[in-house]
């Protein structure tokens, strides 16, 4: 009998193992997913702002000009 608990234990320790890195693996799965969607909305972000960066800029460059038009003597 005693053997006989021995091969259940032994063969419940690999199903364990299975289940366990099926587990982790599916954990792996979802934070890489959150991940990359973490990533994707952070280049969102940077995009807007490099975005928002060139169009105030222009304008600046704009601005600048225009005043320098002005202070030039005729």
């Amino acid at each position: 009998m005693h053997h006989e608990q021995y091969g259940k234990t032994m063969k419940a320790r690999p199903q364990r193992q299975r289940r366990e890195t099926a587990m982790l693996v599916e954990r792996a799965q979802r934070l890489m997913c959150e991940s990359r969607k973490l990533l994707e909305q952070r280049e969102a972000q940077l995009r807007q702002q490099e975005q928002f960066l060139e169009q105030h800029a222009t304008i600046a460059h704009e601005m600048l000009g225009d005043r320098a038009i002005r202070a030039t003597p005729l």
